[in-house]
């Protein structure tokens, strides 16, 4: 199932590699193009936290968790993925690990939260 790629994910695929040479088309106004168009991605600053992200390993996960996101994040979002080739599962994947591992307290009230339901 993670084998299969939507057109939009394969385009941003396309988009994310390496320097790519497109054919280039005639203008409307019946003007010259330029005979090839440079397409480059973005170059991404190496980080810690990004390479940790990249190396985060998620297709043995089965559960999956619909968010809604607000305009700007989903953009935010979309943006993430053409310009380090991170799918949006990925992020969120890796993100929620994150957060519950940096913030044991969370854990800590669902726990407590999961005694009080068996009581």
């Amino acid at each position: 199932m993670n084998k299969i790629k939507s057109l939009a994910d394969q385009l941003r695929d396309r988009i994310a590699t390496p320097e790519q040479i497109l054919p280039s088309s005639k203008p409307k106004n019946g003007l010259a193009a330029h005979p090839k168009i440079r397409i480059k991605p973005a170059k991404v600053a190496s980080s810690d936290l990004l390479q940790q992200i990249m190396e985060y390993d998620s297709s043995s996960n089965r559960a999956m968790v619909h968010v809604k996101l607000d305009d700007d994040t989903a953009k935010l979002v979309r943006h993430f993925k053409m310009a380090t080739g991170i799918d949006n599962v990925r992020l969120g994947a890796f993100a929620i690990k994150h957060l519950f591992d940096a913030n044991p307290e969370l854990k800590q009230i669902i726990k407590q939260y999961t005694q009080n339901l068996e009581l």
